[in-house]
């Protein structure tokens, strides 16, 4: 599979191996269904490994749609590009891009990080859950190395 998912409270947290454009497809539906069933936004989490490849021109016009639509059905936006190097820091900045498109938006709610921890330090301000809590889950089910 080129991704796995899991639900940790509100947290929608996804580990991606390999992206396309249909598992993010599948992805906003999972995202939809598991808002109406909390009946609240969810705060999705997206992690990408550091020796993920680079996103193709399609994947980021997918990306740039997924994000567009995905927003809607959130608090937040968490995505986590894990990696050091001018690589991995040009994808961030990449992704940074996708705030430009959102920005008539929530803009706000999108956040790019470097680390895991970054992420789940925003989550534990704002939406008062126990990061550790969190991440313990997250590494149980495989979302977390």
């Amino acid at each position: 599979m080129a991704y796995k998912w899991a639900v940790m409270e509100r947290v929608f947290w996804v580990r991606w191996r390999q992206l396309s454009a249909k598992d993010l497809d599948q992805i906003l539906v999972d995202v939809i269904n598991t808002r109406k069933a909390l009946r609240e936004k969810v705060i999705y989490v997206s992690t990408v490994p550091a020796d993920h490849p680079v996103p193709t021109s399609e994947e980021r016009q997918a990306l740039d749609k997924f994000a567009s639509d995905v927003i809607e059905h959130c608090d937040d936006v968490h995505l986590v590009m894990e990696g050091s190097g001018v690589t991995h820091a040009m994808q961030r900045a990449a992704m940074t891009g996708l705030m430009v498109i959102l920005r008539g938006k929530r803009f706000s709610a999108l956040h790019i990080h470097k680390f895991v921890g970054q992420a789940l330090k925003h989550i534990e301000v704002k939406h008062a859950l126990d990061p550790d809590a969190l991440l313990a889950q997250a590494k149980s089910r495989g979302l977390v190395d």
